[in-house]
């Protein structure tokens, strides 16, 4: 009786055990999110490095570069919603994916701004006139 209890105590044992193993393994799967750029005029925001299936690891750290256009320059820059324009060095802004992000960037003109004039001429036949 002794050796079918000890033989049954083995079994389950290992029964537990390979179960165990199979629940840990399931549960230590890798978590991934999805880092989204919104489309911005007058520049661009690349990822570095790309995402694999449109994911990313949890922990991994990416590159967020912003690229204006010519004539024109980063005005705002966010990831997450939070303000990171100050943290931005060189264009250039790294980070670890923890959560689902999107990162947002808006663009201004460099351009001064072309002033114009309105010039009214009023003739009353006064035997003036007026040359260019």
């Amino acid at each position: 009786m002794n050796k079918i209890r000890r033989m049954l105590l083995a079994v389950l044992t290992a029964t537990l055990l390979v179960c165990f193993g199979l629940f840990v393994a399931a549960c230590n799967g890798t978590e991934t999110y999805t880092v989204t750029v919104a489309t911005a005029e007058h520049g661009t925001v690349a990822l570095a490095p790309e995402a694999k299936d449109g994911k990313y690891e949890k922990g991994t750290e990416i590159t967020a570069t912003v690229t204006p256009d010519t004539g024109y320059a980063v005005d705002t820059f966010t990831v997450g919603g939070e303000n990171k324009l100050s943290a931005l060095s060189g264009n250039a802004y790294k980070f670890k994916v923890e959560k689902d992000t999107e990162i947002k960037a808006t663009f201004k003109s460099t351009e001064p701004a072309v002033a114009t004039h309105t010039v009214t001429v009023v003739n009353k036949n006064t035997g003036g006139g007026i040359s260019h």
